[in-house]
């Protein structure tokens, strides 16, 4: 009886560290983020920091970036200011002016190497995030956290 009540706990005190979301057929998912940032040391931390957590998808480019938008629902992006090719910010402001819903509604944590640019998130989208690099691990999952359960 006391093996049962203890395995009931553990099962519990996982599940609340786990998010997860319902998907239509009742089965539970880990929450998805889209990562998109060109710098593999930063991709690894990322992994390292929220792969646990998470189901996390990576590319390195806005245009993959809105591919993966497309094609999948993600409940947060992750979103480097400086890429290739177009910056994170025209990025986004591109896809919150292209009137899908799913697009325009995901939750943004831009990150950037040019100091705090919490303002100009704001002035895009009044629930995204930033972090400046260099962040910490506890900083980066404290962030996450926050804007997964906001």
């Amino acid at each position: 009886m006391a093996k049962e009540s203890m395995a009931k706990q553990t099962k519990i005190s996982e599940s609340r560290n786990k998010p997860e979301k319902r998907i239509r057929d009742g089965s539970k998912r880990k929450k998805r983020i889209l990562i998109v940032e060109d710098d593999e040391d930063t991709v690894r931390l990322y992994k390292q920091v929220l792969g646990d957590k998470y189901e996390l998808k990576t590319v390195d480019t806005a245009k993959k970036a809105l591919n993966q938008l497309k094609k999948d629902d993600f409940d947060l992006m992750i979103l480097d200011i400086i890429l290739p090719e177009e910056s994170g910010e025209q990025f986004f402001a591109r896809i919150k002016d292209m009137g899908d819903k799913r697009l325009k509604d995901i939750r943004v944590l831009f990150i950037s190497v040019l100091g705090d640019v919490s303002e100009f998130a704001k002035k895009i989208d009044p629930k995204a995030g930033s972090l400046s690099k260099p962040f910490t691990k506890e900083d980066l999952a404290l962030n996450i956290e926050e804007m997964m359960n906001d």
